[in-house]
């Protein structure tokens, strides 16, 4: 029997690999994506299975070198609660600078294991100087 640890453990090693497609079908239909921190007009929340998907497709394809290493996975009290600290290693694929994040993320699942919250937080001025237009002099 999977644990929500394990859970946690695959949706890592499938975001590192930048498998979304699979990564997409471990969500409930009505689950929510939010990122707190995220800069500008980027959205900080995501509802539902296909803007998850919508959104995940476009982080994979931001990048063309992409790693996502976990440093340390934290079980809570509640089963349904797991925390995961993480940071990636990858570059963006429009201008080829380096996006190297660290992550706190909360998990949340149902009773049948199904991801319903993803609340990842981050320094958003690592995604402004990686992804900031260059400037003409």
């Amino acid at each position: 029997m999977s644990t929500n640890v394990d859970r946690v453990r695959e949706i890592m090693r499938l975001a590192d690999e930048m498998r979304v497609d699979e990564l997409v079908e471990l969500f409930a239909d009505d689950a929510v994506m939010e990122l707190p921190f995220a800069p500008g007009q980027m959205p900080r929340r995501h509802v539902g299975k296909a803007a998850i998907g919508d959104f995940q497709r476009f982080a994979r394809d931001a990048f063309s070198r992409f790693s996502m290493i976990v440093d340390t996975i934290h079980e809570t009290t509640d089963p349904n609660v797991v925390v995961v600290e993480h940071r990636s290693d990858a570059v963006v694929a429009e201008n080829g600078r380096p996006y190297c994040n660290q992550y706190v993320t909360f998990f949340t699942f149902d009773d049948d294991g199904w991801i319903t919250g993803w609340r990842e937080y981050y320094d958003a001025g690592v995604v402004v100087r990686a992804f900031r237009p260059d400037r003409a002099v």
